[in-house]
């Protein structure tokens, strides 16, 4: 690399931090080297990206919700469920890994769809996107109450206290329970369970090389996700039969996991105790990443004026104080599940982050399907895109049709037997915000969807971080290994 291109800022004083020039821009290096982009420190490598959408899906609530899904749907059909929204997730995933991987901005597809749609698109899936985790924030602290329980996961599905289990539960009571009802409540858990793998994509704004780590962030990160949701209802399934009443659902003031049940059935109750300190560290894992996305979706709302500025402030060292205490700071609703019961809390709050889940892929499908359009339009060839999303366009049209269709039909359940208007207003309740979000945008703004030739497909785009995150790279190497151990542990 030649020193034209590196364009450093040698002058460096007590009292001014160090820079450098790329594409015309000055950005701040923060003391350990990484880039300052728009106030947050890009020093996220491919297994930090990795663990932060792991942390936010693999949680301990997963363990009860896998046993929720046999109860509302049976051991299969939890299972067909889980699969389905898996390959949604999948071609999701596919349209993100193109367009962030090109465009690693803070705010990721949010910013995005303001660009390549529409800004009043771009408000009403923010707004979305944050309280679609601030709800799944408060399932993970429901499901805290200490009069519920931890459970472990360590038991085998041979024999259980002396008695093969086997699949016996799949023909007494039965394969798949509930019907149409009961699927639709499945794939609003799967859908809540699975979102979070997207989260990688807000992650590339600070992200030190997103053009190497994004693609090997993502698919690593959805692989390991199926495995480990299938694995779980697929065992949960053997364990426990769909009718257990101790399992947690949404007329249970508490529950069980599936593995708690199986303990109490082999005559040692007490073994769900004996990881409770691994859950609960899970289970604040899963809460520390949704805090990480709900706190970084207000930053960027806040710096493209869609929220109050303060929120968009941070720290010296790029961290976003005052989006953080706000987000954190409502969940203290989780209160609510000691008057009302954890499972009808953790009901509701799982249908409202599902249906927030399916319109945020719905919307991530629209805009890689614009994204494309206006690259084709403005003479781009499909060959330069650093990531290539697989079976466009027809995976991009499949998120979009299908995400659309499972919204609409998530309140089946209201229709069925006597109308049920609470639970109406529950399942629906999100539509009829986001629509009134994106009306409400659009007559104040007076914005206008964005011409494919007036696309912007140039700012935001970071080719140069890879220059140099390798010469950081090799600046490193040259630092003796105790430098570079503190560095690991307090930078």
């Amino acid at each position: 690399m030649t020193s034209s291109k590196i364009d450093e800022d040698k002058t460096i004083s007590v009292d001014v931090a160090p820079t450098i020039t790329r594409e015309g821009e000055k950005f701040l290096l923060a003391r350990n080297g990484n880039v300052i982009d728009n106030g947050l420190q890009r020093g996220l490598e491919s297994r930090h990206l990795v663990m932060i959408s792991l942390g936010g899906v693999v949680g301990a609530s997963i363990w009860y919700a896998c046993g929720t899904a046999v109860s509302y749907s049976g051991p299969v059909g939890a299972l067909i469920c889980f699969f389905i929204i898996g390959v949604d997730v999948f071609f999701v995933m596919q349209c993100l890994g193109e367009i962030s991987t090109l465009f690693p901005v803070q705010g990721a597809f949010m910013e995005l769809t303001g660009r390549f749609v529409d800004e009043s698109l771009a408000f009403s899936l923010g707004w979305n996107y944050w309280y679609l985790w601030v709800t799944s924030h408060l399932g993970r602290q429901t499901l805290m109450s200490p009069k519920d329980g931890y459970n472990s996961g360590s038991v085998h599905t041979g024999a259980i206290g002396g008695q093969y289990i086997g699949f016996r539960y799949w023909k007494n009571p039965g394969p798949i329970a509930n019907g149409i009802d009961g699927f639709g409540q499945s794939f609003l858990l799967a859908a809540v369970y699975y979102c979070g793998t997207e989260m990688l994509a807000i992650t590339a704004a600070e992200s030190k090389n997103p053009t190497r780590d994004l693609p090997e962030a993502i698919k690593n990160t959805f692989w390991r996700i199926l495995i480990i949701f299938m694995g779980l209802v697929f065992f949960a399934g053997i364990l426990v039969p769909f009718d257990d009443p101790d399992l947690l659902s949404a007329t249970s003031k508490s529950g069980k996991s599936p593995w708690t049940i199986a303990f109490t059935h082999a005559g040692v109750p007490g073994m769900g105790h004996v990881v409770n300190v691994v859950l609960i560290t899970a289970q604040l894992s899963g809460m520390n990443s949704a805090l990480y996305v709900t706190s970084r979706t207000l930053v960027s709302l806040a710096s493209t004026g869609r929220a109050p500025k303060l929120l968009a402030k941070t720290s010296k060292n790029g961290t976003p104080i005052y989006a953080l205490i706000f987000s954190n700071a409502l969940g203290l609703i989780s209160m609510l599940n000691y008057s009302v019961g954890s499972g009808k809390v953790f009901n509701y709050l799982v249908t409202i982050s599902g249906s927030a889940t399916y319109i945020a892929w719905a919307v991530i499908g629209v805009v890689h399907y614009r994204f494309r359009k206006a690259w084709k339009a403005q003479g781009n060839r499909t060959e330069d895109l650093p990531f290539e999303a697989m079976l466009y366009p027809y995976g991009t049209l499949f998120v979009i049709f299908l995400n659309t269709f499972l919204v609409f039909i998530a309140g089946y359940s209201a229709f069925v037997g006597e109308f049920q208007p609470v639970n109406f207003v529950i399942n629906y309740i999100v539509i009829a915000v986001f629509t009134v979000l994106y009306l409400g945008w659009k007559i104040i703004k007076s914005t206008k969807i964005v011409p494919l030739l007036e696309v912007d497909l140039v700012t935001g785009r970071r080719e140069w971080l890879a220059q140099h995150a390798e010469m950081g790279h090799e600046e490193e190497k040259k630092v003796p290994w105790y430098t570079q151990v503190k560095r690991l542990i307090f930078a």
